[in-house]
């Protein structure tokens, strides 16, 4: 085996693990979420999902290649707010330790 593909080998690895903690992250941030602020929570996500489906229909899914780039660009709003729940999941992890010194 050589060396490139050893790297190739390690990078998907890699890239596989990090996407799979980010969906971890995110829906530990979402539960979290909702458990601290309930009907926040239940507006934020319903909004979400409005505007997720509002941006479906609008785009209309088309498979061509000259259209992907564009139709990727509507859906950094979406990405935004998940990195928003992932940031309450590392907050959550960083107050575990002064639970559990508190007593």
């Amino acid at each position: 085996m050589s060396i490139v593909n050893s790297l190739t080998v390690c990078l998907t690895l890699g890239s596989i693990f990090s996407i799979t903690l980010n969906v971890v992250l995110g829906i530990l941030g979402i539960a979290v979420f909702a458990k601290r602020e309930p009907v926040q929570a239940a507006y934020f996500l319903l909004a979400t999902l409005i505007f997720l489906w509002t941006i479906v229909e609008f785009i209309n899914f088309q498979v061509d290649p000259r259209t992907m780039e564009t139709q990727e660009v509507f859906f950094i709003q979406q990405f935004q707010i998940y990195a928003i729940f992932i940031a309450f999941a590392y907050q959550f992890i960083m107050e575990l330790p002064r639970r559990f010194t508190k007593g």
